[in-house]
């Protein structure tokens, strides 16, 4: 085995463990979701929600994700801030839609 193809394995082991579903431009797959900040801001006229979190999903059957575009991770509407790629998957930074 090659280190990709044992890298691939394990991704694909771990995401079938603590998988979550994530919706992509009508695409379902399972992904690796990290919440990295979950609280609530001060600002004028109240609060609003800081959600911010890393997910990791494989590329094989996935979309070629965006900037900017919209993903629904576990059944709530975010949008992709960043992402960092590598060769079997994508790690996507999401963020509320009101950030």
């Amino acid at each position: 085995m090659t280190f990709h193809e044992i890298n691939a394995d394990a991704a694909r082991q771990a995401i079938e463990y603590m998988g979550q579903a994530v919706t992509y431009k009508g695409a379902t797959a399972k992904a690796i979701v990290n919440e990295l900040t979950a609280e609530q801001e001060l600002q004028i006229g109240g609060s609003q929600n800081a959600f911010a979190a890393s997910v990791y999903v494989r590329k094989t059957g996935f979309p070629v994700p965006v900037i900017g575009d919209r993903i629904t991770v576990a059944g709530v509407e975010r949008y992709i801030a960043s992402i960092a790629t590598d060769p079997i998957s994508y790690t996507l930074t999401v963020e509320d839609l009101t950030q």
